[in-house]
């Protein structure tokens, strides 16, 4: 999947698996300019 967002400019590109490996989650939320705390918190 491809997100974008208009604000910054910014695509992302998330893979469609079931699990994901740390370093890949890592690179997607440097990608997305969000740090682990702002992930988790929009998980909750």
């Amino acid at each position: 999947m491809v997100y974008y967002h208009p604000k910054t400019n910014h695509t992302v590109v998330i893979p469609r698996h079931r699990e994901m490996k740390t370093g890949t989650l890592r690179e997607i939320l440097k990608e997305a300019n969000l740090s682990r705390e702002e992930f988790r918190k929009l998980l909750e």
